[in-house]
This record gives structure tokens, sequence and C-alpha cells, in this order.
């Protein structure tokens, strides 16, 4: 990218994190920002090297006359191409700067009383939710926070871990988010096991990885479908399967196809049923098998985010951290995105990646 679509992609990407202030914290309209958020994408494009996942982005916009749901897709794309030369530490960096701007607005306002905390008992335990409305929300963000921190410091060495589980567990103890905070025990987790297993064992492990999503997508799906023989799992889900199946029900064949946009008053927070039902089956093969094939045939370099990528695949079973266009799951798809795009250099180029530099 030359200077000014490299002004413009960042711009873009602090805009995209200033939207979750507006949409999400004071819950504004935020159509307007949007719209302004795909102008400067666009703008960014090298459209001499357009990607083929541009026709798709194409292909969405005019699907999303239909179905709302695929806006958010759109900026993830979006997202993927303007950034596909960018440095994967250098985006996150972005992100954590324009995070903590976030923040710190949030806290101004509610200490000038321009916002308020709201406090949410449940049994013996307080969560506190900083003025975001939700404690899980404020969780969400700091997991946000958390993932891109990791990607930054290349969840190399004891100072990423330890930064993390402080942030993790001064974020638990203030919001009792207690989904996020799995997901960052399980990020932290698999750090410690990176420090001791053998980057070979680590890459065979990748078909393993590869067809996670799919295995989640089948064990939600069997389970909302046979929900009376898993109410107590739906208990401890907070309901979560609750909405899914009356979503299910609803679904038509031609949803089933191209999928639909969920009515708001469906709480669903898993990021699999969610993703069929947005993409329908069409879509929802495509991406999975672009998935499979990226994490399959990757290159050794990305091994270090393995921790990263199971991180947000697990927390997507409680919550929908993949299919928002949020701080945390945008670094995901680029990573996945990046992954990709060396594995078509591996087939373009006839020979192994492995020697290329790293990101």
């Amino acid at each position: 990218m030359n200077k000014l679509q490299d002004i413009f992609a960042v711009l873009a990407l602090f805009l995209v994190n200033i939207r979750f202030l507006f949409g999400y914290i004071l819950e504004e309209n935020t159509a307007l920002l949007t719209l302004v958020i795909y102008a400067i994408f666009l703008l960014s494009i090298n459209y001499k090297k357009k990607p083929n996942i541009l026709y798709i982005v194409i292909l969405f916009f005019f699907l999303s006359i239909r179905n709302q749901a695929l806006s958010n897709y759109i900026v993830l794309l979006l997202f993927c191409i303007v950034f596909k030369e960018a440095k994967l530490g250098k985006v996150a960096f972005v992100n954590l700067i324009t995070q903590s701007l976030v923040l710190l607005v949030v806290w101004f306002m509610l200490i000038s009383g321009n916002l308020h905390e709201s406090v949410y008992i449940n049994g013996e335990k307080i969560g506190y939710d900083f003025g975001f409305g939700h404690c899980n929300a404020f969780a969400n963000y700091i997991y946000a926070y958390c993932c891109n921190l990791y990607v930054l410091l290349k969840g190399r060495g004891v100072l990423s871990f330890f930064l993390i589980m402080i942030i993790s567990l001064l974020c638990f103890q203030y919001s009792m988010g207690r989904t996020y905070f799995i997901g960052e025990l399980i990020l932290l987790t698999f750090m410690l096991l990176s420090f001791f297993i053998g980057k070979l064992v680590q890459y065979r492990l990748r078909v393993l990885l590869a067809i996670l999503p799919v295995v989640f997508i089948g064990i939600m799906f069997y389970i909302s479908i046979h929900l009376q023989d898993f109410s107590e799992l739906n208990y401890l889900m907070t309901g979560r399967f609750d909405f899914a199946v009356i979503a299910l029900t609803a679904m038509t064949p031609l949803n089933w196809l191209f999928g639909i946009e969920l009515p708001r008053e469906y709480v669903l927070d898993n990021s699999y049923i969610v993703f069929v039902l947005n993409l329908g089956l069409v879509f929802s093969v495509f991406f999975l098998c672009f998935f499979m094939r990226t994490i399959y045939f990757h290159k050794r370099d990305y091994i270090q985010y393995y921790p990263f990528i199971i991180s947000m695949l697990v927390t997507g079973i409680g919550e929908n951290v993949l299919v928002a266009a949020l701080p945390g799951n945008i670094i995901f798809w680029l990573l996945i995105y990046k992954m990709a795009k060396d594995v078509e250099k591996k087939y373009d180029n006839g020979k192994s990646i492995n020697n290329y530099s790293d990101l």
C-alpha cells in the first residue's frame, strides 16, 4: 500500500474500534459510521492487485439487501483485503492504542457522570460493567485486548504470559465475565504448553485444529436438536440454546441456503450457530473448507499463534466472538487470511513456504 492508502486503512481500523464505543456502549445508531467505514476501506484497496475475495464482498453487498447480517462479514472481509500486506503486530498495536483510548474515554464519562456503571448480582457474585451496558460486554472488550496483546508480543516469553494473566484476573474479579475468562484461561494454558512442546509436535496437531470448527458446529446443532437431553448443560450456559431452537425451527429452505438476519430479541451467544444461520449452508461450507485448507497447509511460522486460534474457537461456543466486527475477531480473521495467502504462494511457486520471512 502507498502512504495515502496506509492512512485510510489505519483510519478505518480506528473507526471500527470507535464504532464499538458508539454502538455498544453509548447505544447510538452507527449506520452512517458503518457507511463511512465502508467508503474508507474501499479507498484503501489497491485495485491493481484486486484479490478474488473482493468478488465475495461485492456478492455479500447485494445479498445484504435481503440479509443485513452480512454487513458484519463485509467489514471483516474488507479488513482482510486492506491489511493483507500489513504486519500483524502493527495492526494489533493500533487496536491496542484505540482500545486504550476507548477505555480512557469511558472512564472520563463515568467520573463526570455522563455514563453510569451498572452492578449485576448473581447469587454471591457481583459484577460491574464499567459503563459498557453489561458486565459481559466489558469482559468481551478486555478479552479482545488480551488477544491483541498476545498477537503484538507473539506470545513470546514470560512477560506476555504474566501480563495477560494479570489483566485477565483483574477483569474477572471486576466483571465476573465467566465465558471470556475461560477463553483467557485457554489462551494462557496453551501459551504455557507451547513453552514445553516442540514445534514439530505442535505442527502435526494442525489436523485437529483444522477440523475443530466443524466438530463444534456438529456438537452445537446436535445439542440444539436434542435439547431435552441436555437441559442441565443449557442451564449452565444460561439458556443459550433456547433461542437456537427457536431460530432453527423458523428457518425456511431459502434461509438455509443463503442465510438470514436473526431478530435482535434472539440473544444467541454461539458463534457457530449464528455463523451458519447468518451465512446459510452455501457460504458456511465454503468458509469451513477455506479454514481447514488454510490450517492444514500453513507454514510453520504461524505455530506461535495456535494458542490464540484455539482460544478464539473455544470461546466461540459461548459467545459471538467469531462473527462480529470487534477488535478481537478482526485480528483473528486477518491472521487466517494471511495464512491462506501464504498457502496460495506455496502452490503458485511450487515450493515450500517455510523459508519465507516471519510476520
